[in-house]
């Protein structure tokens, strides 16, 4: 990672807006750095208060899946979080591999190719060394982005708030490199769904265990805020 290294943070909703700010972390991650904000959000008065901390503030566009993947998706889509099983044959980790990777390429594949070759163009233009989805990390909205992303070689971070967000495998194993968690408990309901991904880049905050939502994204915050401090100064975001 660069000196003057390039954050990009993706805001898909108010409530992750207003957290961010609450959290009061903004500071950190703009000290020595640039800072690009992606918003969905309309609301004029909400977007100047991060002014003087981002170098650009540019809309998040809408890019709609076709049916067809979100057929394909639904096979992965949460049944270990919801309390559900799958099958004996699709249980086993060759087989949630093989899906893991057939969902990988369909979401990308299957979107059309205009709507790729835009953000792969966006992304190249910013050139920035992290993207980060400040809502939660299944959430509409930032898909295409963070893949397009990861297609590029750009790494990605997303946020666990509780065991709620932890509804799709496939979405969460293919579209972070990264996870941010309000607390050790969270952790390890997403290592237990997501056995692929390494411990290491599960990165939980400080929340208490009886806490509000808002509380709790703050905390994962606060702990992206401690992991992009250090990497920066270590000059890698790849380890």
């Amino acid at each position: 990672m660069s000196p003057a290294a390039h954050l990009l943070l993706i805001l898909a909703t108010e409530e992750s807006a207003q957290d961010l700010l609450g959290s009061d972390i903004l500071p950190a991650l703009t000290d020595g750095a640039r800072l690009t904000l992606l918003s969905a959000l309309d609301d004029a008065a909400l977007m100047d208060r991060f002014a003087p901390f981002a170098e650009w503030i540019m809309p998040l566009l809408h890019y709609p899946e076709r049916r067809l993947l979100s057929v394909v998706r639904s096979v992965l889509e949460g049944a270990p979080a919801r309390g559900r099983t799958l099958s004996p044959v699709l249980d086993t980790p060759r087989m949630l591999d093989a899906l893991t990777a057939v969902e990988w390429h369909a979401g990308l594949r299957l979107r059309p190719r205009h709507d790729r070759e835009e953000v792969g163009e966006l992304l190249r233009v910013l050139r920035p060394d992290v993207v980060l989805n400040c809502s939660s990390a299944g959430a509409p909205g930032a898909d295409l982005i963070l893949r397009v992303a990861r297609d590029l070689g750009v790494p990605t971070a997303g946020c666990v708030f509780s065991g709620e967000d932890l509804v799709s495998r496939s979405q969460l194993v293919n579209l972070y490199d990264y996870f941010f968690v309000p607390d050790e408990a969270t952790g390890t309901r997403l290592l237990a769904l997501c056995r692929t991904v390494s411990p290491a880049r599960v990165v939980a905050g400080e929340a208490a265990p009886e806490r509000r939502r808002a509380d709790a994204r703050r905390a994962a915050y606060r702990g992206f805020a401690g992991w992009w401090v250090s990497q920066r100064e270590r000059g890698s975001t790849r380890s």
